[in-house]
């Protein structure tokens, strides 16, 4: 692999939604570059919409840096107000969990950077859920996973279920 440059304006943005409240734009950085343990992505959300659900990663810690607009970044401590210049890190556990919300009438855009770290387990505890995923970081090429499941949270079975005795 050799060190190359690409202009943003050269990158697809792609668009995401869900319901009413989920809708962002994202322009991934490092595919086009083949970065391998960072990922870079530009996301846009529109007035009123969501980024994501509220979540947290045991393996992978995320910076943000707003590059326009302003909005709010749910996290365990409450909602905090976040604007143009501003960066703020997602640890790993749950005191890293995080939401990005625009809730101002302006567009809001921002650049996140990633540990690409695999395999990993996401939680979202508003719905007691857990994404385990192997193969491909958060981010990453799906098509690269071993292992993608999404499950509840009561659905967990015992270390013995189902083991012949």
């Amino acid at each position: 692999m050799t060190n190359k440059t690409i202009n943003i304006s050269e990158i697809e943005p792609k668009t995401t939604t869900h319901g009413s409240i989920y809708e962002w734009s994202r322009q991934k950085i490092t595919d086009k570059l083949d970065g391998e343990k960072l990922g870079a992505s530009i996301y846009e959300l529109p007035p009123g919409k969501r980024a994501f659900v509220y979540h947290f990663h045991h393996a992978n810690e995320e910076l943000f840096f707003v590059l326009e607009g302003n909005g709010t970044v749910r996290t365990p401590e409450g909602n905090q107000e976040i604007t143009e210049g501003d960066f703020f890190v997602a640890v790993t556990g749950k005191e890293g969990a995080h939401q990005i919300i625009n809730n101002s009438d302006e567009p809001l855009r921002y650049l996140a950077v990633s540990t690409m770290i695999e395999p990993e387990v996401v939680e979202y505890e508003d719905s007691e859920k857990v994404f385990v995923m192997a193969g491909a970081a958060p981010g990453g090429d799906k098509d690269r996973r071993d292992l993608n499941l999404i499950f509840k949270q009561a659905d967990a079975t015992d270390y013995w279920d189902g083991e012949p005795e």
